[in-house]
């Protein structure tokens, strides 16, 4: 029942002004009333001031002061009533005590951060050595193997000549007979026989050094594509081939100019450079 009789008060305080100003209109007379009608309301001077708080009851609401303290002090008798706005209060925090620093474990940890900071500033150069590493391997494996190869055969293939060839190469007393029988038949003219004399008893000789190396039966020509004589034999016979070839073979006579190159010819076989 408390809030019910809150109620009734505040509703008994909010007509009151209501109440004073029906009281208050009907004690003004008609005279004023029409003398209020026809005047301009924005016009207020010192002879209607009076009228005008008349007319709005400034005079009649009057209030005794004992009856709104008694209204007031009944409120506040009113503990179920909520006067003030609520306050939330926040949940006290608990602040934990920080531990003991343990100077091991410290020690432990700075060891590994400055380890890892070293290999951290290290690692880009490492990264790039072994990709730059990895590169030159993969380069190696692709090209290197290809020369190392033709390297051994170029190796293999001018050990085998220079070791065969001096067997095959005829001495210096022997290419020198051989160089003089061969002008002589040239001083007679006689230049094919000199340029024939100077193939076949080179190639007598390396049939009796080595018989299994040119048969008998063969060509010039054969002579001259026989793989298994050393290069060094096959390219110091090979202009004197070509001058047999085309003297028995083209028809072609031998003249003292083609004489003359069979004998440089030989002589660079024989001797290395030609005599004086």
């Amino acid at each position: 029942m408390a809030w019910y009789t809150g109620l009734l008060l505040a509703a008994f305080v909010l007509m009151l002004p209501l109440t004073a100003t029906a009281q208050t209109n009907e004690t003004i007379p008609p005279d004023v009333i029409e003398e209020l009608a026809t005047q301009d309301p924005y016009e207020v001077d010192a002879s209607n001031a009076e009228v005008n708080a008349t007319f709005y009851g400034l005079e009649a609401i009057e209030i005794e002061d004992s009856r709104l303290d008694a209204a007031l002090s009944s409120l506040d008798d009113q503990t179920d009533l909520q006067t003030e706005r609520p306050e939330e209060e926040p949940e006290p925090i608990e602040f934990r005590e920080p531990r003991d620093r343990n100077p091991i474990l410290e020690a432990i940890g700075d060891f590994f951060a400055d380890v890892f900071g070293f290999l951290g500033s290290t690692l880009g150069y490492i990264t790039l050595f072994v990709v730059a590493l990895a590169i030159l391997v993969g380069l190696y494996f692709m090209f290197g193997e290809g020369f190392a190869l033709r390297r051994r055969e170029a190796e293999t293939k001018q050990g085998k000549d220079i070791s065969i060839a001096p067997d095959l190469m005829p001495d210096e007393a022997s290419a020198r007979a051989l160089l003089g029988d061969a002008e002589a038949l040239a001083r007679q003219g006689r230049f094919a026989e000199a340029v024939h004399a100077l193939l076949f008893r080179s190639i007598d000789l390396i049939q009796e050094r080595q018989p299994a190396s040119v048969k008998r039966s063969l060509t010039a020509r054969e002579i001259g594509r026989l793989s298994n004589l050393p290069d060094l034999i096959r390219m110091g016979l090979a202009p004197i081939i070509r001058i047999v070839e085309r003297s028995y073979f083209g028809g072609r006579p031998v003249d003292e100019n083609g004489w003359i190159e069979a004998r440089t010819a030989y002589q660079s076989f024989a001797f290395g450079e030609a005599p004086s």
